[in-house]
């Protein structure tokens, strides 16, 4: 007598047979052994080697300001969320300040999501499944390079993004796929779960957030039973903020003030003209996702009919509508990436899922067109969607660990800087990667030269500002950072012309200000940028901040006598 296959239909991807895995703790090791992996390598290499700096400069200003006690978003202006600068934070309280500190924030983050995503994947998917999806989780978290760079280009740059599109991937697969068992219990975790995911989406980067929410209300919607933890999500959602904004000593309402801000400072038809060209970019990888869809609804029809049919339909092709537009959103609004954007893949992971709820009764040929064709969306899925971007994410860690030798013991003396915290912030001769005011490799000369400047008038509770891209003197010296300004400048992102803090905000609780000087062989970027702050703020600095000293790459203004 043959075994009954028991029906489940309680939401999307909901498999109809309970996945019977016959290695489930093989599969687990495996996840959790590329994760301490990458946990190691990361460790073991230290900082990396920097092929595009300013932006890391960026990063250790953040987590220098914090850890010398201000508040972000209330001592100073910031769009991007507190998660990332107060994991750097963390890690220069353990290592001290120094950029291996960013590394330790990563290995933080890593330790934490990893265990969370396997859990969440393994009590939806088939332990292969999870398992992949885990390994990619590890490797996003700890690459050596912004998504949409070559490996070559190791660097931190824009290390937020890589946080909240791992966040968003985990939140997808937790929302959109159900559990294959379900209790009242299960409810309030996976509620409190959500809520807690939401949360750290939030302070990491309000884009993936604003995506994030309105993927809840999707699968609400989607899936009936999923509405049963709403009253988990709020309270874990708000109980968690609430709890974070205390200990930061700060409040949403700070942060929300700054997102508007930055939000003021951006044009729609720049972010329009940035969506088309995003959409342009993927277009591959849509008409891919798109393809896969299309397969899996056909082998439902092929088998079935009625009712039930149509949900799925539609909890399919919602699902895949809200991923293509979510991620051309997000990727929009996260200008400099473009491409291997992790939402494909997660996208692919769904169809193949709902392909499982395809399950050809026992008596039928293994081989049958469900088989088939989950074969060949796997095989083409995986590779494209996921293994071009772990591949081009295990290079950068390659170049980054390959580059430990010259970090150690072949960097010339004019690439190292001339400060006990930038010892271990290393950028190769090599580096020709057009970064703010000239190329990567310059970098060195031109930061060493304003440490030397400023070592002649500083004293130990100076406050230095650089009307510049970021602020590197500071954390460089282990001074006091100022309060009031931005943390970084970047027009038409984070200012415009129309909207620019005023110059009391700016330089109210500063002691000297540092302008970076053109020179005729600087071709970099950002010189825009850096002529419209000194049109700006050039009068006012005239007034309360006359010159004292300058050399080839800056102009070192100090305080008056008096200030209104």
């Amino acid at each position: 007598m043959k075994k009954a296959h028991p029906q489940v239909d309680s939401g999307l991807l909901r498999t109809k047979t309970a996945v019977a895995d016959k290695a489930p703790y093989l599969w687990a090791t495996i996840s959790m052994v590329v994760g301490l992996l990458a946990a190691a390598i990361t460790l073991k290499n230290g900082a990396i080697s920097i092929m595009a700096p300013w932006d890391v400069f960026l990063l250790l200003d953040g987590g220098w300001r914090i850890h010398v006690g201000q508040i972000p978003h209330l001592d100073f202006y910031n769009p991007i969320g507190p998660l990332t600068y107060q994991l750097i934070s963390f890690g220069m309280l353990i290592k001290g300040p120094s950029t291996g500190a960013i590394a330790i924030g990563i290995v933080v983050f890593l330790v934490v999501i990893v265990p969370w995503a396997w859990v969440i994947c393994s009590h939806r998917l088939s332990g292969f499944l999870a398992a992949v999806f885990t390994t990619f989780v590890s490797i996003i978290v700890v690459a050596a390079r912004p998504l949409g760079y070559e490996p070559e280009i190791t660097t931190y740059a824009m290390l937020y993004n890589r946080f909240g599109w791992v966040l968003l991937s985990v939140l997808c697969v937790q929302i959109f796929i159900p559990l294959r068992k379900v209790s009242q219990r299960s409810y309030v975790l996976e509620g409190v779960s959500i809520g807690a995911l939401l949360c750290l989406l939030f302070l990491c980067k309000v884009n993936f957030f604003g995506m994030a929410v309105l993927g809840v209300l999707l699968a609400s919607v989607l899936r009936p039973d999923l509405r049963q933890s709403i009253p988990y999500q709020m309270v874990a959602f708000i109980g968690i903020c609430v709890v974070w904004w205390l200990a930061l000593g700060s409040s949403p309402f700070d942060y929300l003030a700054d997102l508007r801000s930055a939000a003021e400072a951006q044009s729609l038809r720049h972010r329009a003209d940035l969506l088309i060209a995003t959409a342009k970019e993927n277009a591959t990888a849509i008409y891919l996702l798109a393809v896969f869809g299309i397969s899996a609804l056909l082998l439902r029809f092929c088998g079935e009919r009625g009712p039930a049919l149509n949900r799925a339909v539609i909890r399919l092709t919602m699902t895949l509508i809200f991923l293509v537009v979510a991620t051309l959103l997000i990727a929009a609004g996260n200008a400099p990436e473009g491409r291997d954007l992790p939402l494909w893949f997660v996208g692919s992971i769904m169809v193949m899922q709902f392909m499982a709820d395809h399950r050809q009764p026992e008596s039928q040929p293994y081989f049958t067109p469900s088989h088939v064709v989950f074969i060949l969306t796997a095989a083409i899925a995986i590779p494209f969607l996921c293994g071009h971007i772990m591949y081009k994410d295990m290079l950068s860690l390659a170049y980054a660990t390959k580059r430990n030798a010259y970090k150690t013991s072949l960097i010339t003396q004019s690439q190292r800087f001339q400060s006990k915290s930038l010892q271990d912030f290393v950028i190769p001769e090599s580096a020709e990667w057009r970064t703010a005011y000239g190329r990567a490799k310059n970098v060195p000369a031109r930061i060493n030269d304003g440490i030397r400047l400023l070592r002649r008038y500083v004293k130990e509770d100076s406050r230095i500002y650089t009307l510049a891209f970021a602020n590197p003197f500071p954390f460089a010296l282990q001074l006091p950072s100022p309060k009031g300004g931005p943390l970084w400048w970047d027009l038409n992102y984070s200012i415009s012309k129309e909207k620019l803090p005023k110059a009391a905000n700016v330089f109210g609780d500063v002691d000297f200000v540092m302008i970076p000087r053109y020179r005729e062989d600087d071709d970099g970027c950002c010189w825009e940028t850096a002529r419209l702050l000194l049109e700006t703020y050039g009068p006012y600095l005239d007034k309360f901040f006359p010159e004292i000293d300058r050399t080839d790459y800056w102009i070192l203004r100090r305080l008056g006598d008096y200030r209104e």
